[in-house]
């Protein structure tokens, strides 16, 4: 990675303008681009730019990466107010107005990976437009909006509307299977859950399990298994055991082997004896 593309702050700062890069990097690793940090300052006639450093370029082609501002113009008047309130979009899950709850919007929660949230997101409005899905008074869809944008705006300030979720999509989904009443866990075991790639195929039989739902199975929603923060607790704790075990038995050693030179020693734990360790 070219110096010069390398943020000025560390992860998770900037999280928000995180992008596809394809083939662009590797260009620029290999030398094939040259990159340079500016802004574009005016353009001086025929074929050369101004940089706000005072530089000048000859550039062909100059394209206008500007972006875009989400807005709602197909909406009348009152229903935008119900929906758009200070610049933040007021949406529950980032799909439903609490006061205008026939009317949903999906891909509004946009994301590093939009065609994966987008899809669970019509499922939880599909499944909220059948009548099945339980949800929070209006006054507490209205308190978690707030919630949520206010930490949103937080952790991605370039993104202060608050309906980019960014990198944070594996916690929107949790959210939304959650509200469906099936299993965030999608894999067997641990090791897959959380080490495994985060791929859109864990969701593939999400309808499968809705119909199921629907008849009374709830197939793995309670589904339990030690987790990976489990195994290694577990596996610190033991060993802190065997280091505490082993230095108390060196200490008795050494205590043993002051009050009776020339003896055997042998150590009780639980019901057994232990072999002897040492002949002093």
């Amino acid at each position: 990675m070219p110096p010069v593309m390398v943020p000025d702050q560390p992860l998770p700062a900037g999280l928000e303008n995180v992008g596809v890069g394809g083939e662009f990097y590797e260009m620029a690793r290999r030398g094939r681009l040259a990159t340079r940090r500016d802004e574009l300052e005016a353009f001086l006639g025929g074929d050369r730019v101004l940089l706000a450093s005072g530089g000048r370029l000859a550039a062909d082609t100059v394209v206008f990466a500007t972006g875009w501002r989400q807005s709602l113009p197909f909406l009348a008047p009152d229903l935008e107010s119900a929906v758009l309130a200070d610049g933040h979009f007021q949406l529950y899950r980032h799909i439903l107005p609490p006061t205008e709850q026939r009317l949903g919007f999906v891909g509004y929660a946009a994301s590093i990976a939009c065609q994966l949230t987008s899809e669970v997101s019509a499922h939880w409005l599909s499944q909220h437009f059948l009548g099945e899905l339980d949800l929070p008074s209006v006054d507490e869809m209205q308190e978690e909006v707030r919630r949520v944008t206010e930490w949103l705006t937080e952790v991605l300030p370039a993104r202060p509307e608050g309906y980019f979720v960014g990198p944070y999509l594996v916690h929107h989904i949790d959210d939304l299977v959650t509200d469906m009443g099936l299993p965030t866990k999608r894999t067997s075991n641990f090791l897959t859950e959380y080490l495994g790639g985060f791929a859109p195929g864990r969701y593939r039989n999400l309808a499968e399990q809705r119909r199921r739902a629907r008849g009374g199975d709830r197939e793995g929603r309670h589904q339990r298994y030690v987790s990976a923060s489990h195994v290694i607790g577990a596996l610190a704790a033991l060993t802190l055991v065997r280091v505490a075990a082993r230095l108390y038995r060196r200490g008795c050693v050494a205590k043993l082997a002051k009050a009776s030179p020339g003896s055997t020693l042998a150590l009780r734990f639980g019901s057994g004896m232990a072999q002897p360790l040492r002949r002093f």
